[in-house]
């Protein structure tokens, strides 16, 4: 079972106040060659992210 080190009892547990709408939103489109160089950083970028995720979850990675 994997602990939950950022896991809250229900008494700290607080109402989280909801952010303001903003009516006027811009989006930027950014046109890119996806080539297997980008693929592959993305996935060492995500990879990385899981193995810290995993690490501060205190979760044996090397377990099979």
């Amino acid at each position: 079972m994997v602990r939950n080190p950022l896991k809250k009892s229900e008494e700290e547990v607080k109402e989280v106040p909801k952010p303001e709408v903003k009516e006027e939103v811009s989006t930027q489109v950014v046109e890119r060659v996806i080539n297997i160089s980008l693929l592959n950083d993305k996935l060492n970028y995500v990879i990385g992210a899981l193995h810290k995720i995993a690490e501060a979850c205190e979760v044996d990675i090397n377990e099979q």
